[in-house]
């Protein structure tokens, strides 16, 4: 499903998001949010990929390699160190710190080298980076930084409420990205998982 961007600035949309984002909530199939009018037509130079390093990760750089065959690829994780502020409050000395730190940085790049290598694309169309903080805000900047023309971004399933208090991360992208966004629902990846696998099998048979 492909949509526009178009900003809604009544009172609903205030409440219950803008329409691109009240189609997101409820899609249970990939929807492209497109801005880039330039690329009518063209294919995709460069797309960056937002993992998680959840197992959901992989099936995700896998759709985003097939979406478009010559693309180059960078997967891009941005890690929180979310009980880092937990250790400070707890008057934990920095050495410590800066351990649990290099700790986080290790385990992320160990994930991007088993999502890099599980990818069915082409080892030198692949290439991967990791920042700190905000996963959509540095996602968004990094899709600006390595000049992306389309961010992949998966999305979990959540009510608008979850949504509007614990924020998505889906969906804070698709604020702050200025090009195109192509949204997934983790319930599509199972499904496009299962096809991919099954076409797979054919072709090994035939």
């Amino acid at each position: 499903m492909v949509i526009g961007d178009e900003p809604d600035r009544s009172v609903s949309a205030f409440f219950h998001g803008q329409p691109a984002e009240q189609l997101l909530r409820a899609a249970q199939r990939p929807v492209l949010v497109a801005r880039l009018d330039a690329l009518a037509g063209q294919g995709y130079g460069r797309i960056l990929v937002a993992v998680d390093l959840m197992t959901e990760s992989r099936p995700l750089v896998d759709l985003a390699c097939a979406f478009d065959g010559v693309a180059d690829i960078e997967l891009f994780h941005a890690f929180n160190a979310m009980h880092e502020g937990k250790l400070r409050y707890a008057d934990v000395s920095a050495h410590i710190i800066d351990a649990y730190r290099h700790a986080c940085a290790r385990h992320a790049r160990e994930r991007m080298l088993w999502l890099s290598d599980a990818s069915s694309a082409r080892r030198n169309r692949v290439v991967s980076s990791i920042g700190r903080g905000d996963p959509a805000r540095q996602a968004a900047v990094q899709q600006q930084y390595s000049k992306a023309d389309l961010l992949v971004v998966g999305k979990r399933r959540r009510s608008a409420p979850m949504d509007f208090l614990f924020g998505s991360v889906a969906l804070r992208v698709l604020r702050w990205s200025t090009g195109d966004v192509l949204v997934v629902p983790h319930a599509a990846l199972a499904g496009w998982q299962a096809q991919r696998t099954a076409a797979l099998a054919q072709r090994s048979a035939a």
